[in-house]
């Protein structure tokens, strides 16, 4: 039995994958492919520096700092929110703009993770009613004589249409 190597990139295959075309072995073909990454940093071309970080990187490509993913509006530092630029500009502008400094990809009101994902599972009304914008309205009670005279109205019209 021999043990199971974990194929993560196209070096580690050697020859086997170049073997596999030329002699026409589609499926050792497929299966060579299936059990490669599909993550973008497990390519050989990023494992040949051995010390590359990516802090690395980002200096090297000049890249901007990472997109924030989670901001929160109560703290006390600037929010990027880059909706003014797409109403001046469109769609390039916004690009432009963000590209230049990136927003937060969710922006919350104080609420912790595991609040706003409960809360983003509720209807409407439980979030109106946890907010405080709870519109207790009422239903008007009509009596049976109120029904029943409505509804005698309500079929004059469809006989008359």
């Amino acid at each position: 039995m021999q043990n199971a190597i974990s194929l993560v990139n196209e070096l580690t295959l050697g020859s086997r994958l170049n073997l596999a075309v030329g002699n026409n072995r589609r499926g050792e073909f497929g299966l060579l492919l299936a059990l490669l990454s599909a993550e973008q940093q497990d390519m050989a071309q990023f494992h040949i520096k051995p010390s590359a970080t990516e802090q690395d990187d980002r200096a090297e490509f000049n890249l901007p700092p990472k997109q924030l993913l989670v901001a929160d509006l109560n703290m006390a530092g600037p929010i990027v929110n880059n909706s003014g630029s797409f109403h001046v500009s469109g769609t390039t502008g916004f690009r432009l703009q963000d590209g230049l400094m990136q927003e937060a990809l969710v922006i919350r009101r104080g609420q912790g993770a595991a609040l706003y994902s409960v809360m983003n599972n509720c209807d409407y009304h439980t979030q109106a009613r946890v907010q405080g914008e709870d519109n207790n309205i009422e239903p008007k009670a009509t009596t049976f004589i109120e029904q029943l005279t409505t509804q005698r109205q309500m079929s004059q019209v469809l006989l008359q249409a």
